[in-house]
């Protein structure tokens, strides 16, 4: 049983009910029936430890997973920075940056002199017999020298 006194109850006030059962007067002791269903101990210090080593458990994993997102980035910012080191010997290498060439500095390369291979002989060359063709095209024109 529960006992409640009056100025830990309702008071000097009381409590007005829709009927008149229900109401509670000013100044009475409320008693309670109360029946205990299960009981359970606790021990705060145990509990306490408990929440202490779950706590530094947290921590610790915590800690790991800031270290392990760290080495994370590093490995990608590395292989982004390796990728990006590629493209710049690959761009380098073909003279210009960028596609398009837009932006880049083109550098021109120089052509090599040609080499002309001699072809079989098969009679005067093309431009040869040209010049032969005006040599006697510009003898027939011209007036015979003067005889000494």
């Amino acid at each position: 049983e529960l006992v409640l006194k009056s100025e830990y109850g309702y008071g000097d006030v009381g409590s007005p009910g829709p009927t008149k059962s229900t109401t509670i007067p000013p100044g009475a002791i409320i008693k309670f029936q109360v029946e205990f269903v299960n009981l359970k101990e606790l021990v705060k210090s145990t509990r306490a430890d408990d929440d202490r080593a779950r706590l530094v458990a947290l921590r610790e994993e915590r800690a790991q997973a800031i270290e392990e997102a760290k080495l994370a980035k590093e490995a990608k910012d590395k292989s982004k920075a390796d990728a990006q080191a590629a493209y710049a010997a690959k761009q380098a290498a073909k003279g210009k940056k960028g596609k398009g060439g837009g932006g880049g500095t083109f550098v021109k390369k120089e052509k090599a002199e040609k080499v002309v291979k001699p072809k079989k002989q098969q009679g005067l060359k093309r431009a040869e017999k040209q010049a032969v063709a005006a040599a006697a095209a510009a003898a027939e024109s011209s007036p015979d020298p003067p005889a000494p």
